[in-house]
């Protein structure tokens, strides 16, 4: 295949995927901690001890926390 329908091809896969993707709402009571685990990350400003409502909570690698709390303080915690 030619160079721009691969281009064309990589375009729509992005489309398909990024398109609503911010309009979807946390709604799994277990997703919504890894949230606000990062979110109080972010508040706190203690980026190596994830907590949440005041406990340690080392249930996911830090990295994923990491990325979440990047993204709130680029694009806030709407």
């Amino acid at each position: 295949m030619p160079r721009k329908y691969w281009l064309v091809l990589f375009a729509a896969a992005a489309a398909l995927l990024f398109a609503g993707n911010g309009s979807l709402l946390v709604t799994d009571s277990v997703e919504s901690n890894y949230a606000l685990t990062a979110k109080e990350m972010v508040l706190s400003g203690d980026w190596l001890s994830p907590q949440i409502y005041g406990h340690y909570w080392y249930d996911k690698p830090i990295f994923f926390y990491w990325l979440t709390a990047l993204a709130y303080k680029m694009f806030g915690f709407t």
